[in-house]
């Protein structure tokens, strides 16, 4: 549901978990929108609707409406002379929107296979494994902030933390818990930067590190980064806020 704005306009989307989900806070130029993803087996819809309401920075601007949906994918997107894109394809809960992407992805990579009226098998069987690697990755990569979470305090999260996970997340978790890597592939979504803030901000924080560090003196280690941080303090210092930049968005836009 939407409310009205309710000051000055953060440069992000604040995802908070819930009692049985997570609420979203998204700041546009003139109004926010606001959602609680919930899991109805753990909190009803009226009540998810009140708390999310109740939390609500401004007044809200329309009624709340309630979306339903089924996570998951097609076994094959395309098949025969058919291909199914979008929500068509599939679907993964908007934790990371991954949406708009596995559209882009996939348009992308049938243009690449993009056959003749002889509809090779081949090609198919190629896009279809190419897209349950995107969304495999993509999957995985959402569990992980459910699977982590280091709350107990109500029984929404406390199944979260006990419920199994798929071997592919459990492999990439015991890489990073032993070497600080997460071993990403070409296609993933959710590349080696992605994974570091999530699992490390999740707390789960590596045992050992990668060996080429050992291969390095250790004044030449802190030098280098030392030099990354000098980079990036600079180049943020440089930036304008999030508010200049949107002033400067309309008011090109309105010359």
């Amino acid at each position: 549901m939407p409310s009205a704005s309710d000051g000055v306009p953060e440069p992000f989307t604040r995802s908070t978990a819930r009692e049985a989900g997570w609420q979203w806070h998204i700041p546009l130029q003139h109004r926010t929108g606001n959602g609680y993803v919930f899991c109805d087996a753990f909190v009803s819809e009226e009540a998810a609707v009140h708390a999310l309401m109740g939390r609500l920075r401004a007044p809200p601007l329309a009624d709340p409406k309630i979306l339903r949906f089924v996570t998951g994918k097609r076994r094959k997107s395309w098949v025969r002379n058919c291909v199914a894109i979008g929500l068509s394809s599939g679907f993964l809960e908007p934790l990371e929107s991954t949406s708009i992407h596995m559209i882009q992805h996939a348009i992308t990579k049938l243009l690449s296979l993009f056959p003749t009226r002889a509809c090779d098998p081949a090609l198919a069987a190629r896009f279809n494994a190419n897209l349950d690697d995107v969304v495999t990755g993509a999957r995985d990569f959402l569990i992980a902030h459910y699977k982590l979470t280091e709350r107990d305090d109500t029984p929404f999260w406390r199944h979260c933390a006990a419920m199994p996970i798929p071997d592919s997340l459990a492999a990439t978790m015991e890489t990073f818990r032993t070497r600080g890597e997460a071993l990403t592939k070409t296609n993933d979504l959710f590349k080696d930067v992605s994974w570091f803030a999530m699992l490390y901000g999740q707390g789960l924080v590596p045992s050992g590190h990668h060996p080429f560090a050992d291969a390095m003196p250790r004044a030449e280690l802190d030098a280098n980064m030392a030099a990354i941080r000098d980079i990036v303090s600079h180049r943020v210092a440089a930036l304008p806020t999030h508010e200049e930049f949107l002033a400067r968005i309309t008011a090109g836009a309105a010359s």
